[in-house]
């Protein structure tokens, strides 16, 4: 998809839009504003009268009621309804990413296709190309919206940008009559000409989240509030279905697509991200409701149900088709829709979060114009959306907001996707994403396989580390996640029978010479006894150089640690290998007495074994 500069947008319901070629929630756009008016069926500047809410089959819809102030192409007179999946239907919200909102009293250059019942309007590419009127500069100007599309690139299309209204409604309707070529410098005025830095309308998606990086954008429910996944932490699991019949010209049908961007996704490194390939069956929706939208977690192909408005075979501009692509084609390829409960609101990582339902992807006839290998990463992009991620702010993610500005990579993700799903989906919820939290630290022994947490979603971090635990963390630590300790005796340690839950990695400690016990006459290990940091210290020093290493004679680099101190010795080779800086910069102190809790034997068993943090 990459060959060429070509731009298509992704669009979501969270949807796609393709203008010549086009993605699920992709656009392809036309060469300019003018030749979108000659690919759409009607082009009006009108008024919002009023907006309500429908439901079509298990879809909310938003009506909008326009009043026509000046036809430009087609007719569209007195009042018409134009509609768009997206909205609340009872405590259900489905967002449509790239979808216009429209305001009462507010003036839009509507770019329309009839929609599927054959008596309202529907939006020929979402928002792109709707301008909204700005009474008091004379000017028409694009919706934020527009910025939640995905655009796929290609040489020589214009940015839409600002106009006067007045000639550009004159202009428009010669050019789509065919009587005027476009000319962009006749109507095309500069924000910045007007003392305009930016559109004043708030944006849709993508809401300011406390502690994710910057680059990483969210779906929004339809109140504003990002959505996610509420499962993953504890095993459950998204499965995408392929149904049936595929898609037409795709050599499988788009099996491999699906289960290709379904894999993409299965448990990128540090996050629990789990999608599955369901399987392919017959689609379970039947057109009800004029809909093949259903939060079914299904991939339906060819749009059966006419929800998206027909891809045009050329988009009336001279443009020229990519080479990865197999045949000209301008409009939505395909759309998307993410359900959310708007019942519930759930606090992760400091953030209010709506848990995401379903997902529901409909690609659209034609489709298969963008080729093999740009339709995989189309429907990468999309199970993407459905996981619960926007586009971010990274040319090189796959769910940025353009396709063709990164070389084609069908099904794979960039390194902006896995930093967004560590940050949103990292393993357990009760270690918030900030290396205040030690986060970087327990995700790295996690990915070791060093621990599994405390219980299933959950690590602990406060809590204080037995000693039973601590040989556990050591033994995997140092002989590899996979390494199985022989069944233990019962003989080394009085107080460690052969069944405990922890002999055998206590026993296989004792063996190593890391630890002697905590007693002696019986000897003892004291399993469910806490660990002081001065005992960590000696424990890693001794796992880190073996057994036999005598650190340099301590010099009192602690103020609570004077080099007389039991521990003192591999205190100090701690602090110079960097894996400790102490407990208090004042001083600075140690605190060799205190107790080790998890997330400080985290960093320490990161820290000694070198493991890669996450990004």
């Amino acid at each position: 998809m990459r060959r060429t500069s070509r731009v298509l947008v992704l669009t979501g319901l969270m949807l796609s839009l393709l203008a010549i070629p086009g993605f699920a929630s992709t656009i392809a756009p036309p060469r300019n504003i003018g030749a979108l008016a000659k690919v759409s069926k009607a082009v009006v500047f009108a008024e919002v009268v009023r907006e309500w809410n429908e439901v079509h089959g298990t879809v909310p819809y938003t009506v909008t009621a326009f009043r026509t102030v000046q036809e430009v192409k087609g007719q569209v007179r007195g009042t018409f309804e134009v509609q768009e999946q997206g909205g609340v239907a009872g405590t259900v919200g489905v967002t449509v990413l790239g979808a216009a909102k429209f305001e009462k009293g507010g003036r839009y250059l509507l770019f329309l296709d009839p929609a599927a019942d054959g008596q309202r309007w529907q939006t020929k590419m979402l928002s792109y190309g709707i301008l909204r009127e700005d009474k008091e500069t004379g000017t028409l100007r694009p919706l934020s919206q527009a910025a939640d599309l995905q655009i796929v690139e290609r040489p020589g299309v214009e940015a839409i940008g600002t106009y006067r209204e007045k000639e550009l409604l004159q202009l428009l309707g010669a050019v789509a009559s065919g009587a005027s070529p476009w000319y962009r410098e006749v109507v095309e005025i500069k924000p910045l000409d007007l003392g305009l830095e930016k559109t004043t309308e708030a944006a849709f998606a993508g809401a300011a989240l406390k502690s994710v990086p910057a680059a990483c954008q969210y779906v929004t429910s339809p109140d504003g509030y990002p959505t996610r996944w509420t499962t993953f932490e504890t095993g459950g699991s998204l499965g995408v279905w392929h149904t049936t019949p595929g898609q037409v010209g795709i050599a499988d049908g788009g099996v491999s697509a699906v289960q290709e961007a379904a894999a993409a996704w299965k448990n990128p490194i540090s996050s629990v991200v789990n999608v599955n390939y369901a399987g392919s069956k017959a689609r379970s929706t039947t057109c009800s409701g004029n809909t093949a939208f259903a939060p079914n977690n299904e991939v339906v192909f060819n749009d059966p149900c006419n929800d998206v408005p027909e891809l045009a075979a050329t988009c009336e501009d001279g443009s020229t088709t990519p080479p990865s692509w197999t045949s000209p084609c301008c409009g939505q390829v395909a759309r998307f829709l993410t359900y959310s409960d708007m019942s519930q609101l759930n606090n992760h990582d400091g953030d209010n979060w709506r848990p995401i339902l379903g997902m529901s992807v409909v690609v659209n006839n034609g489709a298969q114009c963008v080729g093999e290998t740009d339709f995989k990463e189309v429907m990468t992009h999309f199970v993407g959306h459905g996981v619960g991620f926007g586009h971010h702010n990274d040319p090189e993610a796959t769910m940025y907001g353009q396709l063709g500005v990164h070389a084609s990579r069908g099904a794979a993700l960039g390194q902006t996707d896995l930093i967004c799903a560590e940050a949103d989906y990292h393993t357990f919820l009760d270690v918030p994403y900030s290396t205040a939290s030690f986060w970087n630290y327990i995700e790295a022994i996690e990915n070791a396989g060093i621990t599994l947490g405390c219980s299933v979603g959950f690590y602990c971090p406060n809590n204080q580390i037995q000693r039973a635990e601590m040989a556990i963390f050591l033994v995997r630590a140092a002989h590899g996640a996979a390494f199985v300790p022989p069944p233990a005796t019962g003989t080394v340690f009085a107080d460690v029978p052969a069944d405990y839950w922890a002999a055998p990695h206590i026993e296989q400690l004792f063996r190593d010479g890391i630890t002697n016990g905590c007693a002696l006459n019986p000897q003892r290990y004291c399993p469910t006894g806490t660990v002081t940091r001065a005992e960590m210290a000696t424990f890693l020093t001794r796992v880190r150089y073996g057994v036999n290493y005598v650190p340099p004679a301590a010099t009192g680099v602690f103020q609570d640690v004077p080099p007389s101190y039991w521990a003192s010795g591999s205190i100090e080779q701690m602090f110079r290998d960097g894996v400790t800086n102490g407990c208090s910069a004042t001083g600075p102190q140690y605190c060799p007495e205190g107790r080790v809790i998890r997330s400080q034997m985290a960093k320490f068993l990161a820290v000694v074994f070198n493991l890669p943090l996450p990004q």
